[in-house]
């Protein structure tokens, strides 16, 4: 009977830690805060002020129907809630394949991510909305561009990485075969 035994690491083991796993984790982090920051940001000029709408608004309100990709905030948090959980298995639960395959996961999930803000970017960027009306991109775009790019580039790195050679002790090693003498 096989027991499946959970990898807990030890906080002072800093060799042990997969530190493009860590900046992939990052990326992925800043995809979902980057949903619910400012995405757009609506000068109202001769009215006075400025209004600022966050990706979650845009994807959700009503309002966000005057963009082409409204959706492009959800899609995002869904591909970065998705891209955490995939780079965060393989530090937590250690297997032989896993790590290349929820890491292409979440590469391709950053991939889509990374695409759709661009082309919500590309649609509305300094925008004529109405009279005396200009719009803005917020930060919260380009954070879930950066945030995408980090996750991309982690998991690139991960995928084609080399596995690091197993550690073997003393004991456990094959000895050579001993060589004959000629006679």
């Amino acid at each position: 009977m096989a027991a499946t035994m959970l990898h807990v690491m030890h906080m002072t083991d800093v060799k042990s830690i997969n530190w493009l796993g860590v900046i992939a984790i990052i990326g992925a982090l800043l995809m979902i805060i980057g949903v619910f920051v400012s995405w757009a940001s609506i000068d109202l000029g001769s009215w006075g002020g400025t209004e600022s709408v966050s990706g979650w608004e845009i994807a959700t309100d009503d309002d966000g129907e005057m963009f082409s990709y409204n959706y492009a905030p959800l899609v995002a948090l869904v591909c970065g809630i998705i891209s955490l959980i995939a780079m965060i298995v393989p530090m937590v639960l250690p297997a032989k394949n896993i790590g290349k395959m929820l890491g292409a996961v979440g590469l391709i999930l950053a991939i889509v991510a990374l695409i759709l803000t661009a082309l919500f970017y590309s649609d509305f960027d300094n925008a004529m909305y109405g009279i005396g009306e200009y719009l803005d991109v917020g930060a919260g775009v380009w954070i879930v561009m950066v945030g995408s790019i980090i996750t991309i580039l982690g998991g690139i790195i991960d995928i084609v990485k080399k596995p690091a050679k197993p550690e073997t002790s003393e004991n456990s090693e094959i000895p050579e075969k001993a060589e004959t003498p000629e006679e």
